[in-house]
């Protein structure tokens, strides 16, 4: 019994409350018609009307089954309501739902607090809506049509939705806004050829994400020094500055999410993430960039981008991508990409960036979606940690700009010049860093490329001959690597054919030295001498006797030939013995002929008829130790003192049946070139063999 009573007690106090609740209610909604009554009359529209009954109750005051006639809603009722003392407080928690009315007037809200959800769906404002330095719980005004938005310095503790078919016919400006949630712009159209943008969120702050996909901005879209705690959203947007600057201007930006100007977005005007650092992905895979007035289409000068960077997969840049200075945290990829700059616009710069990872700057040979870059690539002072891969891309130079230069940068991993590339122009690597592989194979159209590895550092090059550049398009001095790959033919007929593709004009000596000591360190020895070889007969022919010094000319064309520059010692030994040889016959002739004579007369014996003969003690006359004493310097055999070319006599001498006349004069003059040439060859020899002599 007790039970049944409870429920009876229980039964009667809710329905007591839910009368209360009820009379409140009706006791609201009479209190608000009452105040709205006193201050406009009776003169309300049906919008206005229902404004006035359903605010109380938090229902969706619907206008669109309305005439068009009646759905105004006048711009004084709504600020009203949404402000005065007296009637806000009579608003339901769930707050103001508006769709289909057309607000008539400037509605002014600024520096209102409005504790309770604020929306305008699907509405049409005739003039300005005001809502500079409020405060908002939550502002919703997809599909709607307004001619101005001014909310600098608003405050908006959840959503803002600007979104399906948004349209703002004049300028948005939220500058210094706060939204505590996301702000959703997408489906969206901004019109505003203004020089302050159609949308400006300059200084904002986005504790969300940000929505401008799929929308289409007629004027500057401006987000300069904001901060978005989410992503940025612009897939498929179509932003167009019509020549006022930048379509899309993120100077200075924040985000803790990734970047999105991809898969169908286009921008005609430049976009500007100068100084902006994301802390997710920078991706453009599939964007469209055009830019005006000599600008880049896409700069992100001195940003810090923590993730990798996409400019792949159908992206495309008429203006060119300033990249410069920037710090990207993983890879860049650029792969069938296509760039085209302006003619003092690169087409891609990457000068002075910090880059973790890999850059692909290459064809996707699979898809047959090619890289192109028309204006030049340069990674200038650039530090890589991993790989530049350039295979199969398209590299054109225009006026002074180079086709690809990454001059002083630091490359970790190998650059991949292969799988028929193609570069117009000049290569350059000058004073760069490349702690692997540097390929130079398969390459398109070599006549037309100019390769500069001055004072570059590589581990290993990989190359083909039919790649080279043609002579005088390759400059290598002070160029330094470590290895050859065994399939770029590392022996000395083959890369002296390398270095003979540098100018004619000039010689340079390091080129020659550093390929002779990579062979020698590679256990090709033999190869190394040939290369040194040939640098000092390249050398002899930039070489003047009435430019340089007479001993230069001396040794490289004539004494330094004979040594193989000090590589081939044997030479000089073995001409030696030729002219030994000879020295014997012909001092064997000139014995035979009597105008050898002994240089003392103690030499013959007294007679007083015929020929004198020689006295039994002197010593004998050998041909070929008198040539081998006279011709080694310092070589004493006790010969050739005793024996001398009598100048004052001829005589004959018989080679076979036949008699030959000699001349004494003739053959002492050849005692003095034999003995010149002793000390010349035999210091050359024995200087080669140390390596006293070696050039």
């Amino acid at each position: 019994m007790r039970i049944y009573f409870r429920f009876l007690v229980l039964f009667v106090a809710t329905a007591a409350l839910g009368s209360a609740s009820a009379a409140a209610e009706t006791t609201s909604k009479e209190k608000l018609l009452k105040l709205a009554t006193t201050r406009f009359g009776s003169a309300n529209s049906l919008a206005e009307q229902e404004l006035f009954k359903l605010a109380v109750d938090g229902e969706d005051i619907d206008c669109t089954t309305f005439p068009e006639q009646f759905r105004v809603i006048r711009s004084d009722r709504l600020s009203w309501l949404l402000t005065d003392r007296e009637a806000s407080p009579l608003i339901s928690y769930r707050g103001i739902s508006i769709v289909g009315a057309k607000i008539h007037g400037p509605l002014d809200l600024s520096w209102a607090k409005i504790s309770f959800r604020l929306s305008m769906q699907q509405c049409v404002f005739d003039d300005t809506l005001l809502l500079g330095c409020s405060h908002l719980s939550s502002l919703y005004l997809s599909k709607s049509e307004i001619k101005d938005l001014h909310a600098d310095g608003l405050v908006v503790e959840g959503d803002v939705y600007l979104r399906d078919n948004f349209r703002s016919q004049g300028e948005a400006s939220l500058k210094n806004a706060h939204v505590g949630g996301i702000l959703d712009c997408g489906k969206s159209e901004f019109n505003s050829r203004s020089e302050r943008g159609c949308l400006d969120l300059d200084g904002a702050d986005i504790k969300g994400s940000v929505y401008l996909n799929d929308i289409k901005s007629q004027g500057m879209v401006i987000i300069r020094e904001a901060k978005i705690g989410g992503i940025l959203n612009c897939i498929n947007g179509k932003f167009n500055s019509h020549g006022q600057g930048a379509a899309l201007d993120l100077h200075g930006i924040k985000t803790d999410g990734t970047v999105y100007f991809a898969d169908g977005f286009e921008a005609r005007g430049t976009v500007s993430l100068v100084n902006a650092k994301i802390a997710g992905t920078l991706d453009c895979m599939g964007g469209n960039f055009a830019s005006e007035n000599n600008l880049p289409a896409l700069s992100a000068r001195g940003a810090k981008i923590e993730g990798p960077v996409i400019l792949a997969e159908g992206f495309k840049a008429q203006g060119g991508v300033s990249l410069d200075g920037t710090t990207i945290g993983q890879f860049v990829t650029c792969q069938g990409g296509q760039f085209t700059s302006f003619t003092k616009i690169l087409a891609l710069d990457l000068s002075n960036s910090a880059i973790r990872g890999n850059v692909a700057l290459s064809s996707d040979l699979e898809t047959h979606k090619i890289f192109r870059a028309e204006g030049g690539v340069r990674l200038d002072g650039a530090a890589v940690g991993g790989d530049i891969d350039c295979s199969g891309g398209y590299y054109i130079a225009k006026g002074d700009i180079p086709a690809f230069s990454a001059n002083g940068a630091k490359i970790e991993g190998g650059v991949y010049f292969r799988q028929k590339i193609t570069a117009e122009g000049k290569v350059s690597f000058s004073h760069a860093f490349i702690a692997h592989n540097l390929e130079w194979r398969e390459v398109n159209l070599p006549e037309k490329a100019t390769l500069d590895l001055r004072f570059t550092k590589v581990g290993t090059i990989y190359d083909d001959p039919k790649s080279w550049p043609l002579q005088g398009n390759l400059a290598i001095d002070g160029f330094d690597y470590d290895r050859i790959e065994r399939e770029s033919y590392p022996n000395a007929r083959t890369q002296l054919g390398w270095l003979h593709r540098q100018t004619p004009d000039r010689f340079f000596p390091q080129p020659y030295e550093r390929l002779a000591t990579v062979l020698k360190n590679m256990g090709f020895e033999e190869d190394q001498k040939q290369v040194m070889i040939a640098k000092n007969r390249d050398q002899a022919r930039h070489v003047s006797a009435t430019r340089d010094l007479m001993k230069d000319w001396l040794w490289f064309n004539i004494f330094g030939p004979i040594i193989g520059y000090g590589y081939r010692p044997m030479r000089a030994l073995w001409i030696s013995l030729g002219v030994i040889i000879f020295g014997a016959g012909l001092f064997k002739a000139g014995f035979d002929g009597e105008v050898v004579t002994p240089s003392d007369e103690k030499a013959y014996a007294n007679q007083k008829y015929g020929k004198p003969p020689f006295a039994q003690l002197y010593p004998k006359f050998n041909a070929f130790v008198y040539s081998l004493e006279t011709f080694v310097p310092f070589l004493k055999l006790g010969v050739s003192e005793f024996w001398r070319p009598n100048a004052n006599r001829t005589g004959s001498f018989r080679l076979g049946p036949r008699a030959f006349p000699i001349s004494g004069s003739v053959l002492r003059f050849y005692l003095w070139f034999h003995i010149i040439a002793g000390w010349t060859l035999t210091t050359l020899w024995v200087g080669g063999l140390s390596g006293l002599v070696k050039s």
